[in-house]
């Protein structure tokens, strides 16, 4: 508070009276004596009209107009008159001074004439004062008259100013002071500036005192409140629930330690004053920039009546928000609502949980909705209490025909009903589920036959309430496996007839054939045969031993399938059977102009575990397919590469046309051959043959090739230790 405020306003006050006082006396004052000064020359003015009226008249009637200038002359010398002239027939007849429209008092006085007895109007006398004086004189008086007020008003004001301020304004300033610096927890302090220790007391003393007695009796209620306080801030600090208060208008009264620390603030001076509308927005969207008039806990913040909902949003002071269980209670006294207590909790990880189990039932709903097994539960009695669309489907019976029915009197054959008992027996007396295949009965009496897979339902309490049953109908799957195996025996029964065929009649052609070989062989060392008989013999002799290596073959193949070909396994030096290979092919790429390249030459220390002829036999049919199938002048190179360190990859690439994908996928197939090359020698088995003997020896072969570019077959067999100084040691590189 301004200490002089009231000084200020009571000499503005007095100054302002004054002023109005003096200026209102002032007036009256100028006023009557600007009536004295009118009246005066209103005399001035009847004294020319009583003293010269009688001589004015006679130099009228007489036409002395020289004598009447002197008159008028003597008249317009008079003090204030400026302007005097004689009328005759509305005329001047003569006249002194100037006339003036305003600001003048004046008069027009008849000229009368006694003739004959008779008076007669011969003119009129006008006199005319002017007001000027009149008006300065009153200025001057009127200046003088607000200075000496003015100065008076002035002189009580500052009596005035001291009076007050030392009675009155000193005093209301110290408690003034007091008040404002006051320590609300500090009621032992008194305003102790009262001189007079004895009555009388003026009113200021009595406020003094007043305040002192309400302080020491605010000390005592405050000092009460404080505990009760104090045992309240407790409770409700202690509580695991956000407790906040605020007024009607929404503003916040008081928090909690959980509510401070719920929504994040450092401390309650943080809530306090600030409106719950606009600090805790909430899930409804019209609330975060609506009215207060529109917010869920504005409207019950008016009501009476206590409100508790669990699907409310509040804000934390981030701005982030958080699902809460809250209850909002008015606070009454005596009927009237002075305020409202929210008391919320945040459900957030309820809420995750909640979205968790709606989402994993969806889930259960739909997959037990949507799944091609039929889901069931029983109770406790063995009787529906769900029943899926794949139910409805296995076994026809709709879900509304199936509920509340026993197992035994829908899908369980009469036959098996005595075994339904010793089944159930069994689950209730187990926490453990059961798989079982059993033959069961439809709507329309077909007999299925469905995989079982039972789990009992157990509550809290450990106890079994029910069961869970997962049915397939694996009918069609049986009989489809029936079927399958009994094919697949007549298919290895004809198999094995057809190997037994194949090495039967091999031994059958290959004597034969011998000795058509043995007797063209004779017949091309007879000289007395002509040169056209020699050539006979010659294709005799060419068409003997392709038909005899296809017989060989067939026989090889036939041993395999059937199980009979020995594969004995030794040490051997793939120096050698690379030599032996490369020395047998050369003749034959010579012969159709290929050029063959050995990179693998170096490697004559190092041994493989392999069947030396079986081995041989397959590096031969790789080399000579590269020959065969290359394009003319083309080349075949050998070359090879190490594996994991103890697998070796001889790699045969040559520069023939190369295989598509598809092509690919028939040459390890037994007699398919590929179609751009049927005029090519063979049957389509060598490939096959060198795949099952490289598998047995322990190693894989497989091709990798592109249109246009060639291929490249390759076999992969594992490595021996080679010998140095007599100790052994693990292959661990490969110059190629």
């Amino acid at each position: 508070m301004h200490t002089k405020s009231i000084t200020k306003k009571l000499i503005v006050s007095i100054v302002l009276f004054s002023s109005s006082i003096t200026f209102i006396l002032t007036g009256i004052q100028l006023y009557g004596d600007y009536k004295n000064e009118v009246s005066t020359l209103s005399n001035t003015i009847n004294d020319v009209e009583v003293g010269l009226i009688g001589v004015i008249s006679s130099n009228v009637w007489l036409d002395d107009k020289e004598e009447l200038n002197i008159t008028l002359n003597g008249i317009n010398t008079l003090p204030a008159i400026s302007f005097v002239a004689i009328y005759v027939d509305s005329d001047i007849y003569v006249s002194r001074g100037t006339k003036k429209s305003e600001g003048i008092v004046s008069k027009s006085i008849p000229i009368e004439y006694i003739y004959n007895n008779s008076p007669h109007i011969i003119g009129s006398l006008y006199i005319e004062a002017n007001l000027e004086d009149v008006y300065q004189r009153m200025t001057n008086r009127f200046w003088v008259i607000l200075a000496s007020n003015t100065l008076k008003t002035f002189i009580v004001s500052i009596f005035i100013f001291i009076l007050v301020e030392n009675i009155i304004i000193k005093k209301l300033h110290d408690i003034s002071l007091f008040i404002n610096n006051h320590d609300i927890d500090n009621f032992k302090k008194t305003i102790q500036y009262i001189k007079n220790k004895h009555p009388p007391y003026d009113e200021i003393d009595d406020i003094a005192s007043a305040i002192n007695n309400k302080q020491r009796k605010l000390e005592d209620y405050f000092n009460r409140n404080k505990e009760s306080e104090t045992h309240i801030r407790l409770l409700l600090n202690s509580t695991g629930e956000g407790i906040c208060g605020f007024d009607t208008n929404g503003n916040i009264t008081f928090a909690n330690d959980t509510c401070i620390k719920t929504l994040e603030y450092d401390n309650e001076k943080e809530l306090l004053g600030k409106n719950i509308h606009r600090i805790i927005h909430h899930s409804n969207p019209i609330c975060i920039d609506a009215t207060e008039s529109k917010c869920p806990l504005h409207i019950e913040n008016i009501t009476v009546t206590t409100t508790h909902t669990g699907s409310e949003y509040l804000s934390r002071k981030n701005g982030t928000q958080f699902p809460v269980d809250y209850t909002i209670s008015p606070i009454v006294n005596e009927g009237i609502i002075m305020g409202t207590v929210i008391t919320f909790k945040d459900i957030s990880e309820r809420k995750q949980y909640e979205s968790l189990i709606r989402d994993a039932q969806q889930r259960i709903i739909m997959h037990v909705q949507r799944t091609p097994l039929g889901v069931i539960e029983w109770d406790i009695n063995f009787c529906v209490t769900e029943w899926n669309a794949s139910a409805e489907r296995i076994f026809g019976f709709t879900k509304d025909e199936a509920l509340g029915h026993h197992a035994s009197a829908i899908i369980i054959p009469d036959k098996d009903n005595k075994n339904v008992g010793s089944i159930w027996n069994q689950l209730l007396t187990s926490k453990a589920g059961i798989q079982e295949t059993n033959e069961n009965i439809t709507k329309t009496g077909q007999h299925i036959l469905c995989d079982w897979y039972i789990t009992p339902l157990i509550n809290e309490a450990g106890n079994t309430i029910g069961f869970a049953s997962l049915v397939q109908d694996i009918t069609k799957q049986k009989m489809a496996e029936t079927a399958l195996i009994k094919a697949r025996d007549e298919a290895e029964f004809a198999n094995q007839a057809k190997s037994e065929f194949l090495s039967s009649m091999s031994h059958e052609l290959r004597t034969p054939m011998n000795a058509i070989l043995g007797f063209s062989q004779l017949l091309e060392m007879d000289d007395t045969l002509s040169d056209g008989s020699k050539g006979f013999v010659e294709e005799i002799i060419t068409g003997g031993n392709h038909l005899m290596t296809l017989i060989n073959d067939l026989l090889d193949l036939s041993k395999i399938e059937a199980g009979k070909l020995e594969c004995a396994l030794e040490n051997c030096s793939l120096s050698e059977i690379l030599t032996e290979s490369i020395s047998f092919i050369e003749p034959i790429a010579a012969s159709n102009d290929i050029q063959l390249i050995n990179k693998i030459s170096t490697i004559s220390d190092y041994t493989i575990h392999v069947n030396h002829t079986r081995f041989k036999q397959v590096i031969l049919n790789l080399l000579s397919n590269a020959i065969k199938y290359n394009n003319k002048n083309g080349t075949v190179i050998l070359t090879s590469e190490l594996i994991d360190d103890n697998q070796l990859r001889i790699i045969v690439s040559d520069t023939g046309n190369g295989l598509t994908e598809e092509e690919i996928k028939s040459l390890f197939k037994p007699f398919e051959r590929i179609g751009r090359y049927s005029g090519i020698d063979g049957v389509g088995i060598g490939l096959v043959i060198s795949k099952r003997l490289i598998n047995l020896m322990g190693g894989t072969i497989g091709v990798e090739s592109e249109p246009g570019k060639g291929s490249s077959f390759w076999l992969q067999i594992p490595l021996q230790t080679k010998t140095v100084n007599n100790s052994t040691k693990k292959i661990v590189s490969i110059p190629s």
